[in-house]
């Protein structure tokens, strides 16, 4: 920018001051685990010494800095923060060879997400991890249908699908499981997949073959005996099922009228 290159991290803590040798904290820290990142040995410690200042003018040496012999700190004016790796941009006014001076915008970034909520939340579903998928994006969430981890959040933030909700552009359209990921508690989202983090072996059998279910127990005859199974979904007239011990089921049986106890 204006014939000095500028270098863009990506930190949980935004770098906000120069660091000199001595300086400690949050963002010390967030500055080794970038370097660290990018392929820089250096101990993350928090603590701004000779190793990490080494690792700063390497990468500030390869970004084609012209002055970097000279610096003794971490000059926080010849760096840019984003919030993630990778961002996608909303807007960016400037063309190459624009005259910009300090405070002028570069560009938009779509806005941060402090929170990210499945909405509404799929009711008497099969246990277990579950995952969104939004894009190319996979991303775990909690029993209650949040986005928890930190990085997580800077990824969707950063990802297409966002930056197209963001703008307004998002075209109405349906979330498999009918469900969306609300930012900030706000009303709409971004429609996801929502999905277990890994499948299930299950075995499709009509579902007059189930019986004595109790919430998602129930029992088969399989194979001439009385099995315990896990009901996994059930529609159109056919039961996805899993075994509660380690078995194959080669057949089943539709006359449970007088069928055992599985348990």
């Amino acid at each position: 920018m204006n014939d000095v290159p500028i270098i863009y991290l990506s930190t949980p803590t935004p770098l906000w001051r120069d660091l000199m040798a001595g300086d400690h904290g949050p963002d010390v820290q967030s500055l080794q685990d970038e370097l660290r990142r990018l392929g820089h040995s250096v101990r993350a410690d928090g603590r701004f010494g000779p190793d990490t200042l080494r690792s700063v003018i390497a990468l500030a040496k390869n970004a084609g800095v012209a002055d970097v012999r000279t610096w003794t700190s971490f000059p926080v004016s010849r760096f840019a923060w984003l919030p993630a790796p990778t961002v996608e941009t909303m807007t960016c006014s400037l063309q190459v060879g624009d005259q910009v001076v300090a405070g002028d915008a570069v560009a938009v970034l779509p806005p941060g997400i402090e929170s990210a909520r499945l909405s509404p939340e799929p009711r008497d579903v099969v246990p277990g991890e579950r995952v969104v998928v939004v894009g190319d994006l996979v991303l775990p969430v909690d029993d209650s249908g949040n986005v928890a981890s930190p990085d997580d959040l800077a990824r969707l933030a950063a990802s297409p699908a966002y930056a197209a909700y963001a703008a307004g552009a998002t075209a109405p359209q349906a979330s498999q499981g009918g469900s969306d990921l609300q930012r900030n508690g706000a009303a709409g989202g971004v429609p996801v997949t929502f999905r277990l983090a890994r499948g299930l072996s299950v075995y499709s059998v009509p579902a007059a073959a189930v019986y004595a279910a109790r919430g998602r127990s129930a029992c088969v005859v399989a194979d001439g005996k009385p099995a315990a199974v896990t009901i996994a979904s059930s529609q159109f007239g056919q039961t996805l099922i899993q075994p509660e011990a380690s078995q194959s089921i080669a057949e089943v049986s539709l006359k449970t009228s007088q069928a055992p106890p599985c348990r």
